[in-house]
């Protein structure tokens, strides 16, 4: 594409999950005109709130890291996304006892669950520094070094909750690349009005800056002409068909997504190529309540020694606002088998998920159910694509780039990781299009 001062045509952005918004807040602060385009009337996408009965539930992510790309992005936008911060911000639940990681959760787990699993110590601080194979997965790894089921169901559960695979489904270098890059999700906190309020802030801080925010917006193609796109035909909210121009197009709908809006010739194959072997990833969110407390720790919990439940938030020990007075509001999670590809019985799974939280949450007998939902399935699955397997952003056409989480980084995750590829297509477009270096 060649490189001008300035564009005819918008970027038009697909999609207003965490890397669409980031990238349409990115691109305006890079004074490029932006429209950005979301099917629904909520902005954020996985990254979102949805009100029912009074609560204030996640529709994926539960909390946000207070470091990296997406909370740097709040800077940038002079956002104050004021969020309240757990203390202890998570906890591991082993056998009866509430662990912090770090150190002394190692010690304990591995020196002391089991002796035999002396070794996994060791190589640990091993496998944090040097390159881990990546044809084995982190189940295999660590079954080199224990047979302990309380440590198999562990590594089962960081990969679960971090993930949104099962250890089996995740190659162990992805899992030691975060941990020797960031130390793991450790620094976060939740947002006192739900995810919503924050993902709002930066569709008005695009506005501000003179983009476009267009709500119930359903786009049906990515138009190409010869080796580029020029433009999007979309749905208005009234079911109208509408053809708007582009001078390039960032995706935020996951590769497969993408692949069915381009519909011309050589093109339409290749964007079909490439996302043939792309597989979304599965999760179960249950939200309950209660009218006592029935968790002491006011952060996340990871469990050990359970058939399904991974994760756990206790979300109105530190944001009351989340739940009607007098109630408590609880989301806990678990990875179906498989995760990836979506093929499960969602029933199985759900009665397997409150078995757990039977077992291991006194008094959840009496909670009462809130929401509950599956994630799976291209539309709506926990992530675009297995973590490990991820395509480059870049496709077939130049000035068609992807971001989210169907895109991500090898080895990072979650709302960071969108807001990084939303970096990365930032810094590819501004090269493309303005003929410059992003700031």
């Amino acid at each position: 594409m060649t490189a001008t001062s300035e564009l005819d045509q918008p970027v038009v952005v697909i999609g207003a999950g965490t890397g669409g918004l980031v990238a349409a807040a990115r691109l305006t602060l890079e004074g490029v005109p932006v429209l950005l385009l979301e099917g629904s009337q909520r902005l954020g996408g996985r990254f979102s709130t949805i009100e029912v009965d009074g609560y204030k539930v996640p529709t994926g992510a539960v909390a946000i890291e207070t470091a990296g790309p997406f909370w740097d992005t709040f800077g940038l936008l002079g956002i104050d996304a004021g969020l309240r911060t757990p203390d202890p911000p998570v906890m591991i639940h082993v056998r009866g006892r509430d662990l912090r990681p770090g150190a002394a959760v190692w010690q304990h787990m591995i020196k002391r669950v089991t002796k035999a699993a002396g070794t996994v110590a060791e190589s640990l601080t091993t496998a944090r520094s040097d390159a881990v194979q990546d044809d084995i997965t982190l189940d295999q790894w660590v079954r080199r070094y224990t047979r302990s089921k309380t440590l198999l169901s562990l590594f089962q559960s960081l990969a679960a909750s971090i993930f949104t695979v099962n250890a089996d489904e995740l190659p162990a270098g992805a899992f030691f690349r975060l941990l020797k890059e960031t130390g793991g999700y450790k620094s976060f906190g939740f947002a006192p009005h739900g995810n919503v309020v924050i993902a709002d802030a930066i569709g008005e801080a695009i506005v501000g800056r003179g983009g476009q925010v267009r709500r119930g917006w359903t786009v049906e193609e990515i138009i190409v002409e010869g080796d580029r796109a020029v433009g999007v035909r979309a749905y208005d909210p009234g079911g109208s068909s509408q053809t708007i121009g582009a001078g390039a197009v960032v995706s935020n709908v996951g590769p497969r997504g993408t692949a069915a809006m381009v519909k011309s010739g050589e093109a339409s194959a290749r964007f079909a190529q490439r996302a043939e072997p792309i597989r979304p990833s599965s999760m179960l969110a249950l939200a309950f309540s209660s009218s006592e407390e029935l968790i002491e720790h006011p952060g996340i919990w990871t469990f050990t020694d359970t058939e399904r439940l991974c994760n756990l938030a206790n979300l109105t020990a530190t944001c009351p606002e989340l739940a009607p007075p007098g109630r408590h509001l609880y989301e806990a999670y678990s990875c179906p088998r498989p995760s990836v590809g979506g093929v499960f019985d969602a029933d199985a799974e759900r009665l397997m998920l409150e078995r757990d939280l039977e077992r291991q949450i006194p008094g959840y007998e009496h909670a009462e159910t809130v929401h509950f939902k599956v994630m799976r399935g291209e539309l709506a699955p926990a992530q675009q694509c297995q973590p490990g397997y991820d395509p480059d952003q870049r496709t077939p056409l130049d000035n068609v780039i992807e971001v989210g989480d169907g895109v991500k980084p090898y080895g990072w995750i979650g709302t960071t990781a969108c807001a990084e590829t939303a970096r990365r297509a930032t810094e590819l477009l501004v090269g493309q299009l303005l003929g410059r270096s992003a700031a």
